[in-house]
């Protein structure tokens, strides 16, 4: 008769091979599942189908009721909100803003589902901050306690993060029009985001670090007299041949310019690293140029992203829920983050190939987030509170932007979180994430026991 632990395994086992494919006792162990052991937090990243299981089983007991239902993240965690440059690549350092910045799962769920990914993930980036400081995750052992030293910084946060939430939601009862087209940016002085917005800025078009540190000059090469990808190994394979020419033919026509460049994106994200990801080098040709060196034009060049789309997490677990979770996965995907932004990308796009489904974006030029090992720098629990606040508004804006009609949702969200519904909502965030450490321990075991170096 299996016992909890067992039982539970099972349940995590065979959420992993639904989702990767992989029967980790017996299956390929890959460089995702490896980095899933480092920490409870890359295992929490690595796993968000057990988390709309656990939902659905009622394993996290959480209430939601019809009105709370609008376009969420669906993956909303500590390291899935950032700055980015609104509207796309060509925005300049004034269109940094900070916000959600993967919409891989989004679609129609509830809002609480969003808010309690988050808040878990709090509690985990705390832990991860927090005993990775300390060294914790290279000595201790897989029979470490649930409960993290870190989780005293992340309560408060997590209150504080749906306290803004919630604040955010009157302020666009009040004045829905200019809220809802309001953006989370100006952070100042030894606020824990403001170097990071610093850095966006920077690397935005126009800004002092563009031609050094954006994303297009970091995957270019600028030694080459032409326009062309870096061949990155483990990171970009550049494409030639017959592949090349038949990947331009495929996606030539969703771009704005001529695809001057393309390259395999190996191993990015952990969530969907096994998915089939180009990038595209996209501008004017040479020629068109009229004398001039590209490199000296760079603002005209920008990179695509195409990423063979799978369904959302939540979807396996709510079939039903929405029939607007029915269109094909890249089109939801497009659909729910040109209602979340306030400004979308400007290349947004899909197209069906080889019998997937292809989503075509633009590649931000200044795209930065922040990692969870960083709320080390400094006081874990002032950064980890800067960042709660921040995100709790931008989680508001992007919610409500959802349906502008009217602002039934904004009143039920207000009406939703309570003083006592936050806290019930902290207890039950801080039970989950002491669930994941524990999960985590359980498939650390197994890999590490799979290791050859560990043998």
């Amino acid at each position: 008769m299996l016992g909890d632990d067992d039982r539970r395994f099972e349940t995590i086992l065979q959420e992993i091979a639904r989702v990767d494919g992989v029967d980790l006792r017996c299956g390929p162990l890959s460089d995702k599942h490896s980095d899933m052991a480092s920490s409870p937090f890359a295992f929490y990243r690595g796993t968000a189908g057990l988390y709309y299981r656990d939902l659905k089983d009622e394993v996290i007991d959480l209430e939601v009721a019809p009105s709370s239902k609008t376009r969420i993240q669906g993956d909303c965690h500590f390291e899935n909100l950032g700055f980015v440059t609104e509207g796309g690549a060509w925005a300049g350092p004034a269109w940094v803003h900070f916000c959600p910045n993967d919409y891989d799962d989004a679609g129609v769920g509830h809002a609480e589902w969003d808010l309690v990914r988050y808040a878990v993930s709090l509690f985990l980036a705390a832990d991860r901050a927090r005993c990775d400081d300390e060294g914790t995750y290279v000595d201790w052992p897989c029979d470490r306690l649930r409960t993290s030293p870190g989780f005293a910084a992340a309560r408060p946060a997590v209150k504080a993060f749906l306290k803004r939430y919630r604040k955010t939601c009157a302020a666009i009862v009040d004045d829905p029009v200019d809220r809802w087209d309001s953006v989370v940016d100006g952070f100042k002085g030894k606020h824990f985001l403001a170097s990071y917005e610093k850095k966006a800025k920077k690397r935005a078009v126009h800004g002092d670090h563009f031609l050094k540190k954006s994303k297009l000059a970091k995957a270019s090469d600028l030694k080459s007299q032409t326009p062309r990808l870096k061949h990155q190994r483990g990171r970009l394979e550049r494409l030639l041949g017959p592949r090349a020419g038949m990947v331009d033919a495929v996606f030539r026509p969703y771009v704005d310019d001529t695809i001057c460049d393309l390259a395999v994106r190996l191993d990015a994200g952990l969530g969907a690293r096994d998915a089939d990801r180009y990038y595209l080098l996209v501008g004017p040709k040479v020629d068109e140029l009229e004398g001039e060196d590209w490199r000296s034009v760079m603002e005209l060049y920008h990179l695509v992203e195409v990423k063979e789309q799978r369904p959302p997490a939540f979807l396996a677990h709510f079939p039903d829920l929405d029939p607007a979770n029915r269109m094909p996965s890249a089109h939801l995907v497009i659909d729910s983050q040109r209602l979340m932004q306030r400004h979308p990308d400007r290349v947004l796009d899909e197209v069906v190939w080889n019998d997937s489904h292809w989503l075509i974006r633009t590649r931000h030029h200044a795209k930065v987030g922040v990692d969870a090992d960083e709320l080390a720098d400094g006081d874990i629990a002032d950064n980890i509170l800067d960042h709660a606040k921040a995100s709790g508004r931008a989680v508001a804006l992007a919610h409500g932007r959802s349906d502008k009609r009217s602002v039934r949702f904004e009143r039920h969200m207000c009406e939703r979180l309570s003083k006592p519904a936050i806290g019930h909502l902290v207890d039950l965030a801080e039970a989950y994430a002491e669930r994941v450490i524990h999960d985590w321990v359980l498939v650390r075991r197994l890999v590490r026991e799979r290791t050859p170096s560990n043998a």
